[in-house]
């Protein structure tokens, strides 16, 4: 096992559509990055029927995003296989799955294969559950620790049986943002 300590790593929440599409997306629903337009789960819709990001936030500022794409690029929920297209290859990412589903996991392991990322993903769930099929489907992909495991190493390691428990993650995940608002640097070591 390896610990981390991640700052400024792109994490990347999936969904699968209705169709099929693995969506990159943070809430299980719409109402938030739509302004309230769509109140809809991702999961409910088709890829094609998504509606477009207009968050009520004054700090969702497209001026800068604008420049360098077109506005449907900048208020499209996207793909996963878009993100791979457009990210350098040697960009460390973490995949969070928020939703408990054997085809999202199948899809999106096709996705890091065809996108030669294996070596640079890093993939789980905050729930064991999912975190235990993520290890089933393919191991050689790293998964970070969830929250019930991460509870039960601290608290094996305060009862002093942490010699004797078995971890099944790769790697112990320490998410710093608070202390990281400054640029750092992620030493992906962490990767094999």
């Amino acid at each position: 096992m390896i610990l981390l300590v991640m700052c400024h790593v792109p994490q990347l929440d999936v969904y699968i559509s209705r169709d099929g599409q693995v969506v990159v997306f943070h809430d299980p629903d719409l109402t938030r990055m739509t302004g309230g337009g769509s109140t809809g789960n991702i999961i409910d819709f088709a890829y094609s029927e998504l509606p477009d990001l207009s968050p009520n936030d004054p700090e969702w500022d497209m001026t800068s995003r604008q420049s360098l794409y077109s506005f449907e690029e900048c208020n499209k929920i996207p793909l996963l296989a878009d993100v791979f297209k457009v990210v350098p290859k040697e960009t460390c990412f973490i995949i969070e799955f928020k939703q408990d589903s054997a085809q999202l996991i199948s899809e999106v392991h096709k996705i890091i294969k065809a996108a030669d990322r294996t070596d640079t993903v890093l993939w789980f769930s905050l729930k064991e559950g999912i975190n235990k099929k993520l290890r089933a489907f393919d191991s050689k992909i790293p998964t970070l620790t969830s929250v019930d495991n991460m509870l039960k190493i601290v608290m094996s390691y305060y009862c002093g049986v942490m010699p004797f428990l078995t971890i099944p993650d790769k790697i112990f995940g320490i998410t710093l943002d608070p202390v990281c608002r400054s640029e750092c640097v992620l030493w992906c070591c962490c990767c094999r």
